[in-house]
């Protein structure tokens, strides 16, 4: 079976039936009667309408990124603002940024485990979140015991000094 080149399809100049004249081009091969990945998801005649991404469930996006890792971003953009809010109530701005990422991080590396029967993350991130949170919080605390033990040592070398 040949394959056409990137050039050589023979819908549009730019190879690629779905992107056209001026737009960027697709790195994916284009195979006659094999559809590629843009092809799949365009409603066809005939063929049942795809729900858009604003329509999934976040069990299906998350399933979804099991094929297509770049699916799960729409989970980020889905709950991204709610998680920052949630951390920066709790530990300020600067902390929130940092824990946010981790959070979706976190659920990234572990989205095999999300039970696919809940059809809402947002529980899920919240449980992840709230571990990080309490997690800092007794990161802090430690260093924060540290300065003082070293303060007080410090204080007893002066006063003997």
């Amino acid at each position: 079976m040949s394959r056409l080149g990137p050039r050589e399809h023979p819908l549009t100049p730019s190879g690629n039936p779905i992107t056209g004249f001026g737009q960027q081009q697709s790195t994916m091969p284009v195979t006659p009667g094999r559809p590629n990945e843009t092809d799949r998801r365009c409603v066809r005649r005939g063929a049942p309408a795809v729900a858009s991404d604003d329509e999934l469930s976040d069990a299906a996006v998350v399933e979804r990124s099991w094929e297509e890792p770049d699916a799960f971003g729409l989970l980020f953009h889905r709950y991204d603002d709610d998680i920052h809010r949630y951390v920066s109530r709790r530990l300020g701005t600067e902390t929130a940024d940092d824990l946010m990422a981790e959070t979706f991080v976190l659920a990234f590396q572990q989205r095999r485990r999300y039970d696919l029967t809940r059809p809402h993350a947002r529980p899920w991130l919240y449980g992840i979140v709230t571990n990080l949170v309490g997690r800092h919080r007794r990161a802090e605390a430690r260093r924060l015991r540290a300065l003082a033990r070293a303060a007080v040592t410090a204080a007893r070398r002066w006063r003997t000094g």
